[in-house]
């Protein structure tokens, strides 16, 4: 069988990379495989048993890498199949370029079945990501039958490393699916976090920050105001401060990089503020002595001195179509919502869409019924709430609903989404 890996460049032009069975791998050896120079070569794959495990061979992608691969296969069968078998496909990033060494599972020796490793097979493939699934046609025996889409893998992005600290992109961000394949694109994420958030839930590591009534220090509003912050609880279990936590990977980093002499132990957060107010001349008059009797700061005289509402342009509704926006409620907690707790609205008053009227009317959708909102690849269930609060052509829907589940709907860059509404649900 010859297992082609076809590469979707950025630029839109295709390139193939085969696997092949050899006992080393040198990007300066004649199987080079690395992007831009692709050779077509075979692994055999015969006397493959139903349910069989096996080692695979290996591929330098090189330092050139597309951030997604699509993948297709040729197969040549040796014996004649059954219509609708399939194979399933797998993949797992390695550390070392030879063969039958740091393999997915432990797995050793020469590329091929590997006797006894069918009692392992479950551990294994929880180490391993899912390309996808094949299926076969029957077909006459020396015949290459093409599978033209199996699924996408996405490899490790060369020094893709990220620490997120109290963010949640996949909560926040739009187009949810491409943040996923971001996220698992990279090679190390780290996440600070006093939840178990979903961006929390892919890291390879999780690092439990402090809760949002254990923090001290200061925070700076919206409205360009410092204020001081008091904890009032203790740290829980491990949990640890989140400056702390970067003070230690900081200085941790600082020895194994022997970058010499970094200022990175520090007592508290005061000594952190005192050193802001030093380096930011905005922050100049932002010390803990001058907010400790209760004063608010302003960064440099920056504060509000009058409010004014500010004109923004209307957004036209569509003729044929709806436009979706969303924004913050007032009722739901984000604590709540980022770990999808039916508790975050606890009087359900921001688990609906906004529907005008009229709109609801020529839908024959009532209050309350069920409705589902379908773009950007994604689609999203949810109650209606007619009112007249939304133009017509216009939808609203919470941003803290169910986690953010609306973001998926948007687009990068885009503050509203034109979406598909269909009555009934799904």
């Amino acid at each position: 069988m010859a297992n082609k890996i076809l590469l979707d460049e950025q630029n839109g032009t295709p390139k193939q990379i085969c696997f092949r069975d050899v006992t080393d791998f040198g990007p300066a050896a004649a199987n080079d495989l690395r992007v831009g120079t692709p050779t077509l070569v075979q692994l055999d794959m015969t006397s493959v048993a139903d349910a069989a495990y096996r080692q695979s061979t290996k591929v330098d992608l090189g330092a050139v890498r597309a951030p997604a691969y699509a993948v297709r296969a040729a197969l040549e069968f040796a014996a004649g199949v059954v219509a609708g078998e399939i194979m399933d496909f797998w993949w797992a990033p390695s550390g070392s370029a030879t063969a039958g060494t740091a393999n997915a599972g432990g797995v050793s020796g020469a590329d091929g079945a590997y006797t006894g490793y069918s009692s392992n097979a479950a551990a294994s493939v929880r180490q391993l990501e899912h390309i996808g699934v094949g299926v076969v046609t029957a077909q006459a025996t020396t015949t290459v039958q093409i599978i033209e889409v199996i699924g996408r893998l996405y490899p490790s992005e060369r020094y893709g490393s990220l620490v997120v600290l109290n963010d949640n992109p996949l909560f926040f961000a739009p187009s949810k699916s491409r943040i996923r394949e971001s996220l698992a694109g990279l090679e190390f994420l780290a996440v600070i976090d006093s939840l178990p958030t979903d961006t929390a839930g892919v890291a390879h590591v999780l690092l439990p920050d402090t809760g949002a009534f254990g923090k001290e220090g200061t925070v700076t509003s919206a409205d360009r105001r410092v204020l001081r912050l008091h904890a009032a609880t203790s740290p829980q279990g491990e949990a640890q401060p989140a400056w702390r936590i970067l003070s230690e990977i900081g200085s941790r980093l600082a020895r194994r990089l022997n970058t010499g002499e970094l200022r990175l132990n520090y007592a508290g957060p005061s000594e952190i503020m005192d050193e802001i107010a030093q380096l930011v001349p905005l922050y100049a008059s932002a010390t803990y002595k001058e907010m400790e009797p209760g004063a608010q700061q302003s960064p440099n005289g920056l504060g509000p001195s009058k409010t004014e509402l500010q004109p923004l342009p209307a957004t036209p509704a569509t003729t044929d179509g709806y436009l979706l926006t969303t924004g913050r409620g007032l009722y739901a907690s984000y604590e709540g919502a980022a770990v999808h707790s039916p508790e975050a609205d606890r009087l359900h008053r921001e688990e609906f869409v906004e529907v005008n009227p009229a709109d609801a009317k020529e839908l024959g959708v009532s209050d309350g019924a069920e409705v589902t909102l379908k773009a950007n690849g994604s689609e999203l269930t949810l109650r209606a709430r007619v009112t007249a609060a939304v133009q017509p052509r216009m939808l609203y829907v919470p941003l803290y609903f169910d986690g953010g589940a609306v973001t998926a709907l948007f687009a990068d860059g885009h503050a509203v989404a034109p979406v598909e509404i269909v009555a009934g649900g799904r």
